[in-house]
């Protein structure tokens, strides 16, 4: 990687919960002299069959995915270098996907049954459960996203069937066999804290096959970011990051900041160095 070269490894389009679409993803990585990046949508692979129809050029594309798992909390991991068109990981997160909508379009419908949301709201594209929440707290029938999630989005309460979560190692395991490498995102937002319990867990998702660390996120301090670097250097993991860019959905997050733009020192070489290209 060439000293003047930047990189984000983390980005969503509107293909998930990103507010760009992946034209203007494109254009905008330009703008920004971006040369390595790669689409992260949740559960999604939908961006790459868009970049079919449309040639890209004087960017770097890594095929790549962000996909949500659990272990006792909400642990999303990072699929680098997998097959955007076909393979395990697709039909995963398809089946994800399809599982995920029917819940969340069920509890917008007893939103709406109940007088509580308008119709119009069901045909969103997209839909989220955070969607969901974010126009109750417009509405002002709560203060927080946690509160409206824990009030009106409860699926149980709603006598509706939460959909399945996947496990971390189902998913490391699932990327693996599709020739990818599975990487931890933002672990600064995992439960534990502290070195020594940041490091043991990582070391835990390392035995299921865990290749990498997203050391760098705008939501990691200083000192997380350290901690990080230290634990995928003891463990012998790639060390990767990005700006986890949303669009107005994050507002304040640019494509390629923070710390992304800082990418030509020594440390990312390696993990930038096997990544490939769509």
């Amino acid at each position: 990687m060439e000293r003047n070269e930047k990189a984000d490894l983390h980005i969503h389009t509107d293909c998930s919960d990103g507010t760009e679409p992946v034209y203007e993803i494109v254009r905008l990585l330009k703008e920004k002299g971006i040369t390595t990046a790669s689409i992260t949508d949740h559960n999604s692979l939908e961006a790459y069959d868009q970049l079919q129809s449309f040639p890209v050029s004087g960017v770097k594309i890594v095929p790549g995915i962000e996909i949500n798992a659990f272990d006792g909390e909400s642990i999303h991991i990072l699929g680098y270098n997998i097959c955007p068109f076909q393979g395990k990981v697709r039909d995963m997160v398809h089946t994800l996907r399809n599982a995920y909508a029917k819940a969340v379009s069920r509890l917008g419908l007893s939103l709406y049954r109940q007088g509580i949301i308008e119709q119009d709201i069901l045909r969103k594209k997209n839909l989220t459960r955070r969607l969901l929440a974010e126009i109750l707290v417009d509405k002002g029938l709560c203060e927080t996203i946690e509160c409206a999630v824990t009030e009106y989005l409860d699926y149980g309460q709603n006598r509706i069937a939460p959909p399945k979560k996947l496990l971390v190692e189902e998913v490391i395991e699932t990327i693996l066999l599709d020739g990818g490498i599975p990487v931890l995102a933002h672990p600064g937002k995992m439960k534990s804290s502290g070195y020594e319990e940041r490091l043991e867990q990582i070391k835990h998702y390392k035995q299921f096959g865990l290749k990498g660390v997203e050391c760098f996120h705008p939501d990691h301090s200083e000192t997380d970011v350290m901690q990080f670097v230290k634990i995928a250097g003891e463990l012998g993991l790639y060390i990767s990051g990005g700006s986890d860019f949303h669009g107005l959905n994050k507002k304040g997050i640019e494509l390629g900041c923070p710390f992304v733009g800082k990418w030509d020192e020594n440390i990312l070489q390696e993990f930038l160095g096997v990544l490939k290209s769509i």
